[in-house]
Formats: C-alpha cells, structure tokens, sequence
C-alpha cells in the first residue's frame, strides 16, 4: 500500500470515529458490558485521544507509515 492510501485510510478511521454512528455506538456498549474495565467515559476519551494524537493529519508519524 502507498505512503498516500495510507494517510487516506487514516483520515477515514478519523472520520468514521468522529462520527460516532451507531455501529460504533454498539461496539462500545458491547465492550463496557463484556468487560466491566471498558467504562464508556473512558472509551469515549480513549478514542478522542486517538483522533487528537494519532490521526490528526499535522502529527501523523509519517516514518512509520513508510515502514508499516
């Protein structure tokens, strides 16, 4: 896969979780009530994390991109 179908399958994760439709809405509430560790506050922090740190498109770790 090219360094640029990457970014744009990253910028599509971003996308569909800032969305939050209600496939994802069911996989969260099946994570909290299959394991009692997964609280859906923290599951809701956890990915906007994601989405501020990882795939925001000015900090993406370009260099591990190339070699993934």
């Amino acid at each position: 896969m090219k360094l640029q179908n990457r970014i744009e399958v990253l910028i599509k994760l971003k996308e569909y979780l800032l969305e939050n439709g209600e496939e994802l809405q069911h996989v969260k509430l099946r994570a909290s009530v299959e394991n009692g560790w997964f609280i859906p506050d923290f599951i809701d922090l956890a990915i906007f994390t994601i989405i501020e740190e990882f795939l925001d498109a000015e900090k993406l770790p370009i260099g591990l991109i190339i070699t993934a």
